[in-house]
């Protein structure tokens, strides 16, 4: 995701809330004459823009909500018994298994069979960078653990790029994954999409720096992978969140792409 596409503050309401600027007093005591008002105030984070307005006691029968601010996602609580909507995980609690990639050169690329290294994976938008595919040169009959599935997530584990990360999709084909990659086969109780998102916060990119470093170089294994902690709502919750995040990024790419089309065409950008 581009760094202006992640400072998106978004709030998930429930039909009986409405959502105001904090220091809008304007709004505020408009709000204030809806009958049955309370007034939820505070959070976890004093940066949060937001302030609750509940215009219904039977609001506090909502199951969860959530706030992403400022690159961070906000826990929130339940008004019934104030237990947490969303709960912490470790990445290896929602994953299968944490697999490393294969130890092979690549070839030239055969027409189907993908390879993909730190290296394709585009800096910008995380994407498979088709630009210079390649094909592993290995024995693909004997290297079907390699392949990759919908919804695996993968990490790079060295050098400078050591935190990148990639989610598959159907559309990139067959694609087999290098040895300096690290594949997370996230399970059933988790979206991947939501899993991957977590990974462009600076929450995530901070865990990636201290980490990294403790070895004396850049490198993040697959244990210290599996133990980084994220936030998790239900999964319904997961899915919406991460599907709203993707048609966002799906949004920026393509003016992206537009916007290079034109600077290309046009003498006036050269």
């Amino acid at each position: 995701m581009p760094p202006f596409a992640s400072s998106l503050i978004m709030h998930v309401l429930t039909n009986a809330e409405k959502l105001i600027p904090r220091r809008d007093a304007a709004s505020l005591a408009e709000s204030r004459k809806l009958a049955g008002i309370r007034i939820v105030t505070g959070t976890t984070s004093p940066f949060t823009r937001y302030e609750r307005i509940s215009v219904s006691p039977a609001s506090c029968s909502i199951r969860s909500e959530y706030v992403i601010a400022f690159y961070t996602f906000k826990l929130q609580y339940k008004c019934n018994n104030s237990t947490p909507a969303w709960e912490q995980r470790k990445l290896g609690d929602v994953a299968s298994s944490f697999d490393y990639g294969l130890n092979a050169a690549a070839t030239e690329y055969d027409g189907q069979n993908k390879y993909l290294r730190i290296t394709d994976i585009d800096d910008e938008t995380h994407e498979f960078s088709k630009s210079d595919l390649t094909t592993p040169l290995a024995d693909l009959a004997m290297s079907a653990d390699y392949l990759l599935k919908e919804g695996d997530l993968l990490f790079a584990r060295t050098g400078a790029s050591v935190g990148k990360t990639y989610l598959y999709r159907q559309f990139d084909g067959m694609v087999y994954f290098a040895g300096f990659l690290i594949r997370a086969r996230i399970g059933e109780g988790a979206d991947p999409e939501f899993a991957y998102q977590a990974t462009l916060t600076d929450a995530y990119k901070k865990y990636v720096a201290i980490t990294s470093q403790r070895s004396g170089q850049p490198g993040v294994n697959a244990q210290e992978y599996a133990d980084y902690q994220l936030m998790l709502p239900s999964k319904t919750e997961q899915q919406q969140i991460g599907m709203t995040l993707r048609s966002l990024d799906d949004l920026i790419t393509l003016h992206q792409r537009k916007r290079l089309s034109i600077r290309q065409r046009s003498p006036v950008w050269s």
